[in-house]
């Protein structure tokens, strides 16, 4: 069962990002002979690490179900609120760049829904990280499967954007339509 568990998140390899990808991808082929992992599975062993509080297995999990290409809505809304609620901007990034590829992948069949991208938001508005937060934004709106509702960005904005994103976000927007 150990062999198994290492098997499916990549446990304890400690190799960058792209390589840890890299070899979740290679293991597939161990872990499906033992057991066809689809992302119920690593939803619930992202689960247990947020409880346990292990967040490289976390990752690795996380890693492992991006290479699998089983990740959808309930896997990447864990993994943005696992950095929303421990503050990792460095990881949140990782999992965006998985929601767009497997967006990108999927051509329009699939998109993240928008409490998710709103979760998003608000990660980068709690760490301060604007920038990112305004390119974010950006995806959405030139996302064309994704109609925010104005209620929905009403809340977000009311309970996660601070008062200096709020500025920018207003300029940034005015600037883009031209006002």
């Amino acid at each position: 069962m150990e062999s198994t568990r290492e098997r499916l998140v990549c446990a304890g390899d400690g190799l960058p990002v792209d390589d840890a990808i890299d070899e979740a991808a290679e293991r597939v082929g161990i872990v499906d002979e033992v057991l066809l992992a689809d992302e119920n599975i690593y939803v619930n062993v992202l689960k247990a690490c947020t409880e346990i509080e292990d967040f490289s297995t976390f990752e690795d999990a996380f890693r492992g179900m991006v290479a699998r290409g089983v990740a959808r809505s309930a896997g990447f809304g864990s993994a943005i609120r696992y950095c929303h609620k421990y503050l990792d901007p460095v990881f949140h990034e990782e999992v965006l760049d998985g929601v767009f590829w497997t967006e990108q992948k999927f051509a329009g069949a699939w998109t993240l829904e928008v409490e998710n991208y709103n979760d998003a938001l608000g990660c980068f508005a709690a760490t301060n990280r604007l920038d990112q937060a305004k390119e974010l934004f950006s995806e959405m709106l030139n996302n064309s499967s994704i109609v925010p509702g104005i209620l929905r960005c009403l809340r977000w904005w009311r309970v996660s954007a601070t008062p200096r994103l709020r500025r920018r976000l207003i300029s940034w927007t005015c600037y883009l339509s031209g006002s």
